[in-house]
């Protein structure tokens, strides 16, 4: 969610307002492909985001989606530039055995797990 919700801001801010989303699961994870309508997403968009400045408030949504995706594609079709993302599908946590922890409040111990 943070990925897309960087990446739609991105074609808003930047773009001319216009663009089109998909997102699709697939075997391997989630790919979600952004339309920037306008066209205005450059391969050094991508390039320049490797270069955070975190003290200012433009880049770092790039910057993240590099950081989150497992694979990322900048494409200029003819109807603009195609952005797509791929997050694969991390190892099922839900089978590992849970931690037991204890917890103090002052009064009571609570155990957990």
């Amino acid at each position: 969610m943070l990925v897309v919700n960087g990446a739609v801001a991105g074609v808003l801010e930047h773009g001319d307002g216009m663009g089109m989303l998909t997102a699709r699961r697939t075997a391997e994870g989630i790919v979600v492909e952004i339309l920037d309508v306008a066209g205005r997403l450059t391969h050094d968009h991508l390039a320049g985001a490797d270069h955070l400045d975190l003290t200012s408030p433009r880049g770092v949504g790039l910057g993240s989606i590099k950081r989150l995706c497992d694979e990322i594609r900048l494409e200029r079709t003819s109807l603009g530039s195609l952005l797509t993302l791929q997050v694969r599908r991390r190892p099922d946590l839900a089978g590992l055995p849970r931690q037991r922890f204890t917890h103090h409040d002052g009064r009571h111990a609570h155990r957990a797990g």
